[in-house]
């Protein structure tokens, strides 16, 4: 059973009649948490011995400039300087505070904040201490760890926060003996990262100040946390200060003590657990009181901790007793996990309406084909609990004795299975297969959408259909007939080639003049060529200059040992968030949306909450940050599921890079046209710029396309929103979804659009990211397209991608 872990951080006021407001953390037990007692520990031994202690940083000697935001830095990015394991960042080095000459301790302790990610695993940094490789520490995800190296030299993390990446920020201790500055005042410390395929980096915050800030802003007497299993039953742990041992530890709903304990000496502190039942545990916004020796200290605000629930209750799944079933009853629904919503929302009962494929109510299924389910239930607060699931209705038989044998598993040489056993098995698929290999489609969600899709294949009228956006469009046309829209007639109309300017249009074929430098257009064609070896992933590189390409090829080795074509069709990940913001663009220039509008004028679900706007939606700031997989446009349920959240969300107040903004955004779309995104896609972008290999099943990450496809794309832009005679939108919409100030933080954003500075570009470049590692960059006043496809970053990824951006800019300013 899944289980779930509830963290709640309160740092106490010293004054023991001042409440002080929790700070809480929602995450999976799976994932590295906060640990209170770790950081209470810091907090004391700085206290136990405060004079042997001192700032780890002071002066930056070299490397890479890279601000980023810290558990100090609130909405912005602070200095910061990063090392890499990967490419020409391979080290930091600094300078700590000076040790007074008075000092006359055995051991010296620097403090510094610092940060690392290891979404890509665990790799290795060196720490030299004035050149001597003294301590080797990996990015482990654990909340607190301590490493001891060469003589006698002491380096620990303690971690206060994790961002929605997974990335560790914190405090790092480094002790080493007081006869390391037996002739300095202070030490150079260097970080260096061990080379790896996997780019894992590590940041130094340039805080001069971080254990001063420590002192005092952030020790207090008292550190509390509670922590939830199941969401359920929970327990208090409670930490304090040695000298309060064997103080009484109560605690009380309102007036009434609920449990209680003593502080237990341990060391550097005393703590106390508490055990508190799920029963004893308010579902309101009652407050409950922690009293030492009778005198209120703390406060826990279960409004916040059942918020924590609310959003545990959203990743819950709906699961069906089998989603491809014969003729005759259709088969129930219950909770996957039904005591974890038990115990985040509490008892309700779930109703359940059944459609045909021809969106006719049924109680039971008299014909094969597609089935629709719409779930229904009132939680114990009253909100109405909407979730949607596909069935299909076949005569099959499905166990192990069955002649069916719907899963076969195709031949791949990573099994590393012999040739002759491959053949055994393709001779006895009926007796060789058991379990999930017979039972899949009807246990599995996907196959009744496939088999559904699949049965209505006769009747596709779009080439680039598939079963997954026919069930998309499907779930449309039923939740519009749900809401009494039996006909929607789309109001956006599809480009219309009328535009006789005479503006750039692209020809496949490089367009080279001697104004360029022959040998920095070699520099770049080594670069690509290296950039393809030694990142071991090939690419296709494409440059746009003033209407024309003046270089555009294709380098390294596909999967098959085969060199890449230049039309080869890439991988884009999230420049689809860019190709969602032009087409909403289009609904903005017809008037249709409002980016300022709430996004209640437009989904229903929303009426009465007015907070989120579609703006917020398309800049990261919804607040949704915390959701997890069902942030999807495959989500039928998505409106439901944040509208029941929405109340809670601090909308505006913070940038957090999720999808869920653009996946919401594309239900909008889909509202107002009764038309699935992909559709739309093709008819107002694709088939317009003539973007023949172009592709995407979503809003935020499913684009593939050539690059000489993207290219038309980024020249649409530099057109200012026009193609070829296609107008997409005017200049003047165009320029609504370029990247600006954005109210909170430090960072530029636009509608679909981000912000590239540095390295030649100039202060007008925008584009967008990719995981795939792809490049995409319009830089309107360079009049500059740069391209690098590809479908993975590679090693070394941000070194060459740095270097083709340098060497392009160079190439045209000169």
């Amino acid at each position: 059973m899944k289980k779930h872990f509830v963290n709640i951080i309160s740092f106490m006021e010293k004054q023991s009649s001042t409440f002080f407001l929790l700070i809480l953390f929602f995450v999976p037990l799976t994932f590295a948490q906060e640990n209170i007692e770790s950081i209470a520990k810091l907090h004391f031994k700085i206290q136990s011995r405060p004079m042997q202690w001192f700032e780890g940083y002071n002066l930056i000697q070299s490397g890479s400039y890279s601000p980023y935001q810290s558990h100090k830095s609130g909405a912005n990015r602070d200095s910061a300087y990063v090392v890499r394991t990967s490419g020409s960042e391979n080290m930091i080095e600094w300078i700590t505070s000076e040790i007074p000459e008075t000092f006359s301790g055995d051991t010296i302790s620097f403090l510094w904040v610092c940060g690392f990610g290891n979404n890509l695993g665990n790799e290795w940094f060196d720490i030299f201490i004035d050149g001597d490789s003294t301590i080797t520490f990996s990015t482990v995800n654990d909340s607190y760890w301590n490493n001891v190296g060469k003589s006698g030299a002491k380096l620990s993390f303690t971690t206060v926060y994790q961002n929605s990446n997974g990335a560790n920020f914190g405090y790092m201790v480094l002790t080493v003996p007081s006869s390391f500055l037996s002739e300095k005042k202070s030490l150079k410390i260097k970080i260096q990262g061990r080379s790896s395929e996997n780019e894992i980096w590590y940041r130094l915050f340039a805080y001069k100040d971080a254990l001063k800030f420590l002192l005092m802003n952030e020790y207090k007497e008292y550190y509390s946390s509670v922590n939830f299993i199941h969401m359920g039953d929970a327990e208090l742990k409670f930490y304090s200060l040695q000298k309060n041992s064997n103080s009484k530890v109560e605690l009380y709903n309102s007036n009434n003590l609920i449990a209680e304990s003593r502080l237990n000496n341990d060391g550097l502190l005393s703590k106390a657990n508490i055990f508190i039942p799920r029963n004893l545990q308010p579902n309101s916004d009652a407050i409950s009181i922690i009293k030492i020796d009778d005198n209120s200290v703390d406060t826990i605000f279960w409004s916040e901790i059942n918020k924590q629930r609310l959003f545990a209750f959203m990743d819950e799944e709906l699961v069906c007793d089998n989603y491809v079933f014969p003729k005759g009853e259709i088969p129930k629904f219950h909770w996957k996990n039904e005591i974890l919503v038990e115990n985040e929302l509490g008892k309700f009962q779930l109703n359940v309406t059944y459609f045909n494929n021809d969106f006719q109510k049924v109680n039971s299924a008299d014909r094969p084909g597609r089935y629709g389910a719409v779930i229904e239930g009132i939680t114990p607060n009253g909100f109405k609990v909407k979730r949607f699931a596909t069935l299909f209705c076949s005569d099959v038989e499905f166990d192990d004795y069955s002649k069916n044998v719907p899963i076969t598993i195709n031949k791949l040489s990573e099994y590393s299975i012999t040739d002759e056993a491959w053949e055994q098995y393709s001779k006895n698929i009926e007796r060789y297969s058991f379990g999930s290999l017979k039972y899949f489609p009807q246990n599995n969600p996907d196959a009744a959408i496939l088999l559904a899709g699949l049965n209505e294949i006769n009747n596709l009228t779009h080439i680039y259909d598939s079963p997954r956006i026919r069930d998309r469009q499907w779930w449309i046309t039923l939740k519009a007939k749900l809401d009494n829209q039996n006909h929607i007639t789309n109001p956006l109309f599809v480009p219309k080639q009328n535009d006789k300017r005479s503006l750039p249009v692209l020809n496949d074929s490089v367009q080279l003049e001697s104004s360029y430098k022959k040998d920095q257009i070699e520099k770049i064609k080594n670069l690509c060529i290296d950039w393809a070896v030694s990142g071991e992933t090939p690419n296709v590189t494409l440059i746009v200059h003033k209407g024309k390409i003046i270089f555009y090829d294709a380098f390294g080795l596909d999967e098959n040992g085969k060199p890449i074509s230049k039309d080869s069709k890439i991988w884009m990940a999230s420049i689809t968030k860019l190709l969602t913001g032009v087409l909403v663009m289009q609904f903005v220039d017809q008037g249709l949306i409002d980016l300022d509008d709430p996004i209640s004028k437009y989904l229903s679900e929303f009426e009465g909450n007015n907070k989120l706007t579609v703006r917020h939606l398309f800049t990261h700031t919804s607040g949704l940050q915390f959701a997890g997989e069902w942030a999807s446009d495959w989500n039928v349920s998505l409106e439901n599921q944040v509208t029941h959240v929405l109340p809670l969300v601090e909308v505006g107040k913070s940038f957090a890079y999720h999808r869920v903004g653009y996946a919401l955004a594309g239900k909008i779309i889909e509202r107002l046209t009764g038309k699935a995104i992909p559709y739309l896609f093709q008819e107002n972008i694709f088939s317009p710029l003539d973007m023949c290999s172009a592709y995407s099943d979503n809003t935020y990450g499913g684009l593939y396309c050539s690059s000489i496809d993207l290219a038309k794309f980024g020249q649409m832009l530099l057109n200012k929103g026009t193609y070829n005679g296609y107008k997409l939108f005017s200049q003047q919409t165009f320029e609504k979804m370029l990247p600006v100030k954005l109210n909170i933080g430090d960072r530029e954003w636009g509608i679909g659009t981000s912000r590239m500075l540095g390295k030649g570009l100039s202060a007008t470049a925008f584009g967008h990211g990719a995981a795939s590692g792809s490049v995409f960059i319009i830089d309107p006043t360079n009049d500059l397209i740069i391209i690098s496809a590809r479908n993975k970053p590679g090693k070394s990824h941000y070194e060459f991608e740095s270097a083709l951006i340098e060497l392009c800019a160079s190439l045209v300013n000169n």
